[in-house]
């Protein structure tokens, strides 16, 4: 299952917003909300953009990887 609040801590270590993550994404602002909230899960696609974006494995997204 995603892990939003690594999202979230993810985007922040990397000194960007909400709004500027999404256009890293091509998503809505509220989407990125959305994701770091736990309201939606991203699609396999997008999950793999945040990875490439965040430049950080695919595990480190989901929540019981030991990350």
């Amino acid at each position: 299952m995603f892990n939003g609040a690594k999202l979230r801590e993810l985007r922040e270590s990397a000194n960007l917003t909400t709004y500027q993550m999404a256009e890293k994404l091509g998503v809505s602002q509220a989407m990125v909300v959305y994701l770091e909230r736990g309201d939606k899960q991203p699609s396999v696609e997008l999950l793999s953009r945040i990875s490439e974006r965040l430049d950080v494995e695919v595990a480190d997204l989901l929540k019981g990887s030991g990350v």
